[in-house]
């Protein structure tokens, strides 16, 4: 694996990783984690979305799922 564009990819993915399956961000921390994955893999090669985007994205998915609340 190349190393990351950024370096708060690697704790991002490990953050989404460890939701719970039970809880209800599961099936969209799962997409989000494969798409910063496919980031730092690629380096943003030919990606539509800005990695600054992703690591929003992550945050506040991370933020409402630590609060509880619903999708």
């Amino acid at each position: 694996m190349k190393s990351p564009s950024h370096p708060i990819l690697p704790l991002l993915i490990e953050r989404l990783e460890r939701l719970s399956a039970d809880s209800p961000w599961a099936h969209r921390a799962s997409g989000l984690r494969r798409a910063l994955l496919q980031r730092m893999e690629s380096e943003g090669e030919g990606s539509a979305i800005p990695t600054e985007r992703l690591i929003d994205l992550a945050l506040t998915l991370l933020e409402r799922a630590v609060k509880g609340e619903k999708p």
